[in-house]
């Protein structure tokens, strides 16, 4: 049984990754696009760089770093630990 909980660890931590990009992107999109295009300044105390156009698109491309480059990195390396925990547990696990 620990070891099932072992090696569905990190499909666990994929799973929230996933969900946790998406979240992201929402709040990024309406907190920031919303927010800005209703009112022209942001919800919170966050910086603004420039115009409210070039804000949005600073913001909107950190999200877009974390959802194409940070969250397949991180994937990946969730699915090489769970190969290598598969691999370690045996033929028997597979």
């Amino acid at each position: 049984m620990r070891d099932d909980v072992r090696r569905f660890g990190p499909l666990a931590g994929l799973a929230l990754l996933v969900v946790g990009g998406y979240a992201l992107r929402a709040l990024v999109r309406s907190a920031v696009v919303g927010e800005m295009s209703r009112t022209g300044t942001l919800p919170w105390p966050l910086p603004a760089f420039g115009t409210t156009g070039e804000t949005v698109t600073v913001y909107l491309l950190g999200v877009s770093l974390v959802s194409y480059v940070a969250i397949p990195a991180v994937a990946f390396a969730l699915g090489y630990r769970f190969r290598r925990t598969a691999d370690r547990a045996g033929p028997q696990s597979q």
